[in-house]
């Protein structure tokens, strides 16, 4: 029988919170008791927001199939950039259908709005030349995805931007051409930062993520670490490390109620949906909104929320 026993950040439309974008905030974040064993796991989002990662197809060249989705059926990179929310999701719910519980079309209607949330007006970036896609981390991504072992899946919580499979080029689907200073719109239109726009307006500049071990005040690299009590980025810990919040984790949880460890997400997160809006995200990595100078905003479009965990079917 399936339980509910987590329940992760449930963010509706009607809620719409602000944090600060210049670190990675964690009053947003409770501690969280989670289930499932604290191994060693995998290493957590280390690509950070490679622009120059994997080569840019401009979404209509290569491709091939990469993985299965619904029914078996192979999932390619899609030819129009606007489909990449879609076909991401057909591989992401194949895998939470087969390890959690066969939901694939509730499934694909919530992740694909929650890519979608994700990676704004992808065709509009493209004819700017801001951002293309990138087939060949589509590929790699999906083919992770889908030879995944149930007993390691996912990899990081969905919440917080947490990667689902221990593979780089997830963070790589779409390729960034805006440096640091350059225009955008989109944190996904930047190589190796956030993009950061005035109130009331539409346009604004990038700006590249501070090095570790640099001062808060510059935005921390979300997808690998996080800001400690000394206001310095820090690396985000492995599982078994001491932690005090999910957000210092590299699974985005932390047992803070029982074992004070980092851990994997375990059955009870099965049902991975991606997310990262609480933070300030990085280009191409789930949770790229773009963010007001000092603040993201906390909405998802309507329908989208934050997934409830449920535990796996035993088979």
């Amino acid at each position: 029988m399936r339980q509910p026993t987590y329940a992760a950040l449930l963010f509706l439309c009607t809620l719409c919170s602000t944090v600060h974008c210049s670190s990675d905030d964690s009053s947003d974040t409770a501690s969280t008791s989670a289930a499932g064993s604290g191994g060693s796991g995998g290493s957590g989002g280390s690509g950070g927001a490679g622009g120059s990662g994997g080569s840019s197809s401009g979404g209509t060249d290569g491709g091939g199939t990469a993985g299965d989705g619904a029914g078996g059926a192979p999932v390619t990179c899609p030819d129009d950039i606007e489909d990449l929310p879609l076909q991401l999701a057909a591989v992401i719910c194949a895998k939470r259908s087969d390890c959690c519980r066969d939901d694939t079309e509730a499934c694909t209607t919530e992740v694909s709005a929650a890519l979608d949330d994700i990676y704004p007006e992808l065709s509009d970036a493209e004819e700017s030349g801001t951002a293309s896609l990138d087939c060949s981390a589509f590929d790699a991504c999906a083919v992770a995805i889908t030879a995944a072992s149930c007993d390691e899946w996912p990899l990081q919580s969905g919440s917080l931007g947490g990667l689902p499979v221990d593979e780089p080029a997830c963070l790589r689907l779409v390729t960034p051409t805006a440096g640091d200073g350059d225009d955008c719109s989109y944190n996904y239109e930047c190589i190796d930062g956030i993009c950061r726009v005035p109130d009331g307006e539409t346009i604004g500049t990038c700006d590249e993520f501070a090095d570790l071990d640099d001062s808060c005040n510059n935005t921390c690299n979300p997808a690998t670490m996080f800001c400690n009590e000394a206001e310095v980025c820090q690396a985000r810990l492995r599982n078994g490390a001491a932690c005090t919040e999910n957000d210092q984790c590299e699974s985005r949880l932390c047992d803070a109620g029982g074992s004070g460890e980092c851990v994997a997400p375990g059955p009870d997160e099965c049902e991975y949906v991606p997310n990262g809006a609480p933070h300030c995200s990085l280009a191409g990595a789930p949770g790229s909104r773009h963010a007001p100078y000092g603040s993201v905003v906390l909405m998802l479009a309507a329908g989208v929320v934050m997934s409830v965990a449920r535990r796996r079917d035993l088979r």
